[in-house]
C-alpha cells in the first residue's frame, strides 16, 4: 500500500505545489525535464510499456511521477485523487488499449490519462480545461466514422485528418458561436474513459460538420505518426 502518496483535497486547489511549467516548449514535471510535449508522451509511454498483467501495481518511482502530473490537474486531478491514492495499477481499456488507473484508499477505482497535463500550450495559446474537453468531446464524437472508415477501405491502422482537425474544430465554433466555457462535459466520473458532449444537439452538429468538410485517409501507425511530427 502506498500509504505515503495518500492526499487530500479542499476546494482550495492552490494548495497543490505547482509541478508542470512550461516555458516555451520546455516541460519540467517534479524533477524531470522534457524538451517538449512529444518527449514527454514518450516518456510516459515508456512507463506504461514496462507493465504487462492485468491489475500490475507500478513502482513506487512511476507511481509519484504519476502522482506530480495529476497535481497540476486542478480541480479534475483534485476529482480524480479524491480521498487519497492507495495504489496506481495496470488496466485494459474496453478498446483493448492499456491504461493506469488510480485505486483510492477507500477502495474506488478511477482512470486518467497519462499523455494530457493540463497547460498545454500550442503557438503560444494556452488551453483551458473546457476547451481541452471540448476537443476531446470532438474526437470521440467521430469515433464510429473512423472506424466506418476503416471497414469501407479494408484497412488496417490509423484514420489521419489531411485537413487539420483542430483547424476543422476551430472553424465549428466559430461558425455556430460556440463557447465551450457554457458547456458541460461528461467523462470526469470514475471508470469514464472518454470525454462527451452534454448537449447531444452540440455533438450531432459537430458531426454532420465534420462529415461535410473532413479529408482524410487511412495511415499505417509509423506513418500517421511520422505525417504528425512533420506538421
Amino acid at each position: 500500500m502506498f500509504t505515503k502518496y495518500i492526499i487530500t483535497t479542499s476546494k482550495n486547489i492552490n494548495a497543490f505545489e505547482l509541478i508542470l511549467k512550461i516555458d516555451m516548449s520546455i516541460i519540467v514535471v517534479g524533477t524531470k525535464q522534457f524538451k517538449n510535449q512529444t518527449d514527454f508522451k514518450n516518456f510516459a509511454r515508456s512507463i506504461l510499456n514496462k507493465y504487462i498483467f492485468e491489475n500490475q501495481t507500478i513502482s513506487e518511482e512511476d507511481t509519484l511521477f504519476f502522482i506530480d502530473v495529476l497535481k497540476l490537474r486542478e480541480d479534475a486531478g483534485a476529482t480524480k485523487i479524491g480521498c487519497g491514492i492507495k495504489r496506481m495499477f495496470l488496466r485494459n481499456n474496453k478498446y483493448g488499449g492499456r491504461g493506469i488507473w488510480i485505486e483510492r484508499i477507500d477502495g474506488t477505482e478511477t482512470d486518467f490519462s497519462i499523455y494530457k497535463p493540463i497547460g498545454r500550450k500550442t503557438n503560444g495559446v494556452k488551453y483551458t480545461q473546457k476547451e481541452i474537453d471540448f476537443q476531446n468531446a470532438c474526437r470521440t464524437a467521430i469515433v464510429e466514422d473512423k472506424k466506418k472508415l476503416k471497414r469501407e477501405t479494408n484497412s488496417f491502422g490509423d484514420a489521419h485528418h489531411c485537413t487539420h482537425f483542430k483547424n476543422m474544430v476551430c472553424e465549428f465554433k466559430t461558425m455556430y458561436s460556440i463557447n465551450p466555457e457554457n458547456l458541460l462535459f461528461v467523462g470526469h466520473e470514475d471508470g469514464n474513459q472518454e470525454i462527451l458532449f452534454a448537449d447531444k444537439v452540440i455533438e450531432n452538429a459537430w458531426v454532420e460538420y465534420h462529415r461535410r468538410n473532413v479529408k482524410w485517409e487511412v495511415l499505417s501507425k509509423c506513418d500517421h505518426k511520422q505525417k504528425h511530427n512533420n506538421r
